[in-house]
């Protein structure tokens, strides 16, 4: 019985300093090259500029605790205009990682009601992305997006949390985040969320090259 307990104890220091390890690595590990270059983003991207910068309220740092963002507006010489936001966590856990602050779950507590779900596959990123049709009052929005890690991109919530978790066990790392892309629509018609989803996509071709480290 003694022998039993001795052993349980062992067993237990161990996982303890597993996981103490695992997050001294956590803090201690850079940002990737690619998340470096995608929070470096340039304002000038193909036929995009972005004239303005845009902050994170006091209560949205608070609750979102980021290490590094990125929010602009980008316009193209048509007048069409792209909202960005990149959020970006170094060590994601608990309440402060992307897959908990995805579009999905942050605009319905912000007064959005979304109208319609679904995913598409964007060539350009040679991925898949989320897309959410909202509601706010008579103003709608498109939002694309999807969660990043290193080189890897995914867009579902349990995928996020799923990868953070085994990169934390087998690397010791959870670094990574979210790109949300949004666009104002006139309305929720079919039409009006096909063009709109064409220049999310023209968007994305000019701004490939910041999804991957040279």
């Amino acid at each position: 019985m003694i022998h039993r307990k001795s052993a349980l104890a062992c067993l237990l220091f161990v996982f303890l300093l597993l996981g103490f390890t695992s997050r001294l690595n956590d803090l201690e590990a850079p940002s990737s090259p690619a998340s470096e270059k995608l929070l470096n983003i340039p304002k000038s991207l193909g036929s995009w500029t972005s004239q303005e910068s845009l902050g994170l309220g006091l209560r949205e740092q608070q609750i979102l605790q980021l290490d590094s963002y990125v929010r602009r507006k980008y316009r193209n010489p048509d007048g069409k205009q792209i909202q960005v936001y990149i959020g970006y966590w170094k060590s994601q856990s608990g309440d402060y990682q992307a897959a908990k602050h995805s579009p999905k779950t942050c605009l319905p507590s912000n007064g959005w009601e979304i109208l319609e779900t679904s995913e598409r596959r964007v060539e350009a990123l040679n991925a898949n992305v989320s897309s959410i049709l909202a509601r706010f009052k008579s103003s709608y929005m498109l939002f694309d997006y999807w969660f990043f890690s290193g080189n890897e991109i995914y867009n579902k919530e349990w995928l996020a949390l799923l990868k953070i978790a085994n990169q934390k066990l087998v690397n010791g790392r959870s670094d990574g985040g979210i790109v949300e892309l949004g666009i104002v629509l006139e309305n929720s018609e079919a039409s009006t969320k096909k063009e709109a989803q064409a220049v999310l996509e023209s968007f994305v071709t000019d701004f490939k090259d910041s999804f991957s480290a040279e």
